[in-house]
């Protein structure tokens, strides 16, 4: 992910260095906080995306691990059941931020706009408008491949999911296989149960016609 945050802070820092004509100090100062503030997110969805991407590893190693020890098949599942849900919890995150991203992007970019709708002189703010949708379309064009990375990551999740829901069968069918185990163990003492019974009745029946 630390491609793109490189990419996003240098559009906006280009973006910065693109005001140096503008003339109303407050909306300068509007600007370089706007800025700083979609950098920020950025470095925070960027860390975010980093801890997400850590864990899925984690997790996945460790389950793999112990499914190849072997290990307990409703053990595995708990775990990653607990761990997937949180995985989900994470990337939910992750994808406000990216949201609040957007958000803030857009808001800069419509202080660009609002600035140039005050320039009189038509050549200037031709430029100027230029320059403005220049670095909007690479940043649009950035901002849609993070986004179609969240998406590819959602399609990874259900694969998470597709998973937890196979090993909650697996449970289930390993707890009916342990109940059928049971089942004869339970037939075999029953068996057992009647011909002590009837070893009883015949013993007692002699007794008592003694």
């Amino acid at each position: 992910m630390a491609p793109l945050k490189i990419a996003f802070t240098g559009l906006l820092l280009s973006l910065l260095l693109a005001l140096g004509a503008c003339q109303n100090p407050n909306n300068v100062t509007a600007l370089i906080y706007l800025a700083k503030t979609v950098i920020q997110l950025i470095d925070t969805f960027s860390e975010k995306s980093d801890g997400f991407t850590d864990r899925v590893r984690k997790v996945t190693a460790m389950t793999t691990s112990s499914i190849n020890e072997n290990k307990d098949i409703g053990d595995i599942a708990k775990f990653w059941e607990k761990q997937w849900l949180d995985i989900h919890a994470r990337f939910d995150d992750l994808e406000a931020h990216l949201h609040a991203i957007n958000m803030k992007s857009l808001e800069y970019f419509q202080e660009l706009d609002n600035n140039n709708a005050l320039i009189s002189d038509e050549r200037l703010k031709a430029q100027d408008a230029a320059k403005t949708q220049e670095i909007k379309l690479k940043w649009q064009q950035e901002y849609q491949k993070a986004a179609a990375s969240m998406e590819n990551t959602k399609k990874m999740l259900k694969e998470g999911d597709d998973f937890m829901y196979l090993l909650r069968n697996e449970v289930l069918r390993s707890a009916v296989s342990e109940s059928i185990a049971s089942l004869s163990q339970i037939s075999t003492q029953a068996v057992l149960l009647s011909t002590s019974i009837k070893s009883f009745e015949q013993s007692a029946k002699t007794i008592f016609r003694t």
